[in-house]
This record gives C-alpha cells, sequence and structure tokens, in this order.
C-alpha cells in the first residue's frame, strides 16, 4: 500500500489548485455551417474530439455572418472533459478592398443568444445568414461599439493574410487608424509570428481559422488565468503583456519545485502547491514566505555553511517539523518526477514516482537531475556584504 500512498501524494501536490496557469486556445473555429469549410461529413462530436486531441482548453466556434454550430458543439462537451466551448461569429465587413475586412465577435457561453441579435443590429438577416454575400451594413469601429455595449469581445481577423486589415487596407490613412485605435477593439489576430512587430501594443493571438477538423489546433494561443473562462480571456486580452504567450515560447522548459507536504509537526497535514507561472511567494511579513523557503533548502539539504547561520536555520527547522516528515514533489527539465522526503537530523531520501527509492545522495541528485542554488535571508547579506563572496555566487550560477 506504500505505492498508493506516494502516488496520492504526487496526485494531491499535483492538482491542489496552484493560481493561473497558461491554458491552449483556439478562438477561431468554422463549422459546415460556414460555406466555404472544407468538410462535409463531420459531427459536432468530431469537433470536440479534435480539440481535446490537441490538448486545447478552450475553442470558439466562429461561422460566417452565422450563429453556426456553437451549441451542438457544445452541447457535445461531457462534464469530465476539461473544453471551454465559446460562441462567436465571423462578420463580413463593408470596408476594405477588393475585398471585405473580416472580424471577430466572441462572447459569454451564457449569452450565446447575443450572436443572432448582434447579426441582425448590424445588418445580417436570417435568410442571409452563412451566406457568401453577406455583409455587415455598419462599418467596423460601429460594429466594435455594439459588440462592447453587449458585453462581447471585438478582434480583427488574421490581419496578415486575406480577409484582414493590411491585406485589404495596407495603406495607413485616418479609416485605419480609427479602426485600430477604437477603444472597443480587444484583440488582433495574426498568422505569422513576425506580424507582431507591427503590433506591438496591441493584443495579438494565433487562432487556426479551421476549416477542416485537421486544421484545429494548428495555431493557437497560451492565454494565462485561474480557470478557462470568458472573463479570464477578456482579463488576459487587457494584460497581455504577462498573460498571452504563443507556441514557439519555451514556458516551461525548467526544472520545478512543483509543491511540498508536511506529515506531522507544526503544519501537519498542509499541501502547498507552486505555480509554474509564478517565481515568487507573495504574502505579509509573518506570513511563513521564508519559513518554506529554508525549509526547502533544508530538503535539498543546502543550509548554509556559516556556523552561527546554520545554527539559526536548524533551529527553526526543528520547530516547525518536529518528529514530522517534509516531502517536496519536483520536476526535472526532462518530466520525470521525484519526491524528497526528509525528518529532522535524518539524511534526505528520494523516491521515483513509482516509489522506488534512488540510492544516489542528495548532492549528487542536484548536481546530475536537480541544479538549484537557495540562500537564506542572511546569507544573501552576508554575500552583499563581501566581494569576494559575490564572486564565488556567479561562478556557481554560470
Amino acid at each position: 500500500m506504500k505505492g498508493v500512498a506516494l502516488m496520492s501524494l504526487i496526485d494531491e501536490v499535483g492538482k491542489k489548485d496552484g493560481g493561473a496557469l497558461f491554458f491552449k486556445a483556439d478562438l477561431h473555429i468554422h463549422s459546415p455551417v460556414s460555406k466555404c469549410y472544407n468538410q462535409s461529413e463531420i459531427s459536432p462530436r468530431d469537433i470536440v474530439d479534435t480539440a481535446i486531441k490537441n490538448d486545447l482548453s478552450i475553442i470558439a466556434i466562429t461561422d460566417h455572418n452565422s450563429e453556426g454550430w456553437f451549441e451542438k458543439v457544445s452541447n457535445e462537451v461531457k462534464d469530465d472533459e476539461n473544453l471551454l466551448v465559446l460562441p462567436g461569429v465571423e462578420i463580413t465587413t463593408p470596408q476594405g478592398a477588393p475585398g471585405q475586412i473580416h472580424m471577430l465577435a466572441i462572447f459569454n457561453p451564457d449569452d450565446c443568444h447575443k450572436v443572432n441579435e448582434l447579426l441582425i443590429k448590424i445588418g445580417i438577416p436570417h435568410e442571409k445568414r452563412g451566406a457568401p454575400d453577406a455583409v455587415a451594413d455598419k462599418n467596423i469601429p460601429e460594429i466594435m461599439e455594439i459588440i462592447n455595449k453587449m458585453d462581447g469581445i471585438s478582434i480583427l481577423s488574421h490581419v496578415d493574410s486575406n480577409g484582414g486589415l493590411d491585406v485589404e487596407m495596407p495603406a495607413q490613412n485616418p479609416t485605419k487608424n480609427k479602426i485600430l485605435y477604437s477603444k472597443y477593439l480587444e484583440g488582433v489576430e495574426i498568422t505569422e509570428i513576425g506580424t507582431l512587430r507591427n503590433y506591438e501594443n496591441f493584443a495579438c493571438i494565433q487562432n487556426s481559422d479551421a476549416h477542416s477538423l485537421d486544421e484545429i489546433g494548428q495555431r493557437y494561443t497560451l492565454i494565462k488565468m485561474g480557470t478557462p473562462s470568458f472573463e479570464g480571456l477578456r482579463q488576459a486580452l487587457g494584460d497581455h503583456e504577462s498573460r498571452i504567450k504563443y507556441k514557439d515560447d519555451n514556458l516551461w522548459n525548467y526544472p520545478q519545485i512543483v509543491g511540498i507536504k508536511f506529515d506531522g509537526g507544526f503544519l501537519d497535514g498542509q499541501v502547498i502547491c507552486f505555480n509554474k507561472s509564478l517565481n515568487c511567494l507573495i504574502g505579509g511579513k509573518g506570513t511563513g514566505k521564508s519559513t518554506i523557503i529554508e525549509l526547502i533548502r533544508y530538503g535539498f539539504d543546502m543550509l548554509s555553511d556559516t556556523t552561527k547561520i546554520e545554527e539559526n536555520e536548524e533551529g527553526q527547522i526543528k520547530d516547525v517539523l518536529g518528529s514530522g516528515k517534509l516531502s517536496i514533489v519536483v520536476k526535472t527539465k526532462e518530466g520525470e518526477q521525484y519526491i524528497i522526503e526528509r525528518m529532522h537530523g535524518m539524511d534526505p531520501k528520494i523516491l521515483r514516482e513509482d516509489e522506488e527509492e534512488v540510492k544516489i545522495d542528495i548532492k549528487r541528485f542536484r548536481d546530475e537531475f536537480f541544479k538549484i542554488e537557495a540562500y537564506s535571508q542572511n546569507e544573501l547579506l552576508e554575500i552583499a556584504r563581501n566581494f569576494k563572496s559575490q564572486l564565488n555566487m556567479i561562478d556557481l550560477l554560470c
């Protein structure tokens, strides 16, 4: 039964809410309702299966000038499937030449009826829905203002390809500037990463613009939020510098301390999950930030080499751990998970996920599997006062 307990520790730490994470999103997906769709014999469930297969957490159904398959697709998502489906529409606007500029409107799932209301307000009646020649009778700034008043999100479609702003309106003129600098524009969709240099101050996203199943998720955006939600998307677009990343961004290619658990002692039963997208501990004075750092250092056997500082750290560890046990779950750069266990006064023990003990000491583990440098506040003060210590620190980190 020891293996069961060990696996449950990794599950317990891994599943605990660790705050906002990056979720994979494709917010521009068509269905057979769009006349230009490349497959006819598919079902709404096929779209769900393909999205899940491609590890997408959020998709938006955005058919041309139509409510499309939102309800059919969203109804196919099972309770245990972690996929959020958003209602949307790709609108053909009257602006641009030789083709018309396209834009996206996306709404909260609870407001899916607003897609129909929007189409009526911008001059696309039911008989025109999905038709190749359907075009709104209002310009882009007017459409974006209407979307905003309906609590929706406005995004310019594929600005760097056909039907996009830069292709259909290449010249920088007052009309284009009125579109780009409208207070109601919340995002810009790009097909090529290189286009980012032209839109540095805008929330840029990449989507597949899928017109077949095999295109779903071929382009996507990583969006940071607590849990996948429409409001989380809106918040990310408003804070795009820190909450939007792209598939070429290497987000997690580094070792991680996944979390820790205490059995016995002052913190008995406490589980702390660390967010892989955040690299600091936040809290007021006296909330235990330094204590957590010291316990992690103890688990890795990295207390100070200075006798006076080490004695102080050992005393703090003994007060918190008592006769209890500290367990640290770590993940290497290669994605392998280990557990470091330590009781006060004992050497650290290293376990694999399958409960097998790794027969190496903690120093070798740090050198070969999980490189880490950790210092206490007092040590950092000593280093700050000593130029030679600063040079030694640089040598260690290089």
